[in-house]
């Protein structure tokens, strides 16, 4: 899945069993083809890249939790959640069942900013979503400014079909 605006992605065999003893693609794609995470310097100039992050950050207890239709998470419906200071929060959308490429914009889950801001002030370790974003890419990305700049980590279109809502634990590469 890439979004609008995105590199093609380009798949081209760089070595040849025959020749090499072995086979080797070359896959080239931009940053946000299919399951991808955002670090803050995605959209802060002086933000933290991901090489430059602590490894405790990609082990986390997370949560499973399913966002009604339509899906939106404001300060209210993060109260109702009583996230857990550094839980991953994982949020699993009807949307996330539709086939790939399905991008659509108008239907997109939101974060809403006071949504951010209530994750923010939570503590919330990371906001994960089986969407291509936290939020319609035509806004301002103000969900995406607020969770990246109190250092929450985005972990966009992920795999939830299978994930039962409750608690566990993520862990990420």
């Amino acid at each position: 899945m890439a979004l609008p605006g995105d590199p093609e992605l380009a798949i081209e065999p760089a070595a040849g069993l025959a020749e090499t003893g072995y086979r080797l693609t070359r896959l080239a794609f931009g940053s946000h083809a299919g399951t991808h995470l955002d670090a803050p310097a995605h959209v802060l100039a002086e933000g933290a890249t991901l090489e430059s992050l602590e490894p405790a950050c990609f082990l986390k207890p997370g949560r499973v939790v399913p966002l009604p239709d339509p899906a939106c998470l404001d300060a209210e419906g993060v109260a109702r959640l009583a996230p857990v200071p550094g839980e991953a929060l994982l949020f699993k959308t009807t949307l996330g069942r539709l086939p790939r490429p399905a991008y659509r914009p108008a239907g997109a889950p939101l974060v809403t900013p006071a949504g951010a801001r209530a994750l923010a002030a939570a503590g919330a370790g990371l906001v994960g979503i089986d969407y291509p974003s936290i939020e319609p890419l035509e806004g301002d990305l103000a969900a995406h400014r607020i969770l990246l700049g109190a250092g929450i980590l985005l972990l966009e279109e992920l795999a939830l079909q299978r994930s039962a809502p409750g608690a566990g634990w993520l862990l990420f590469p």
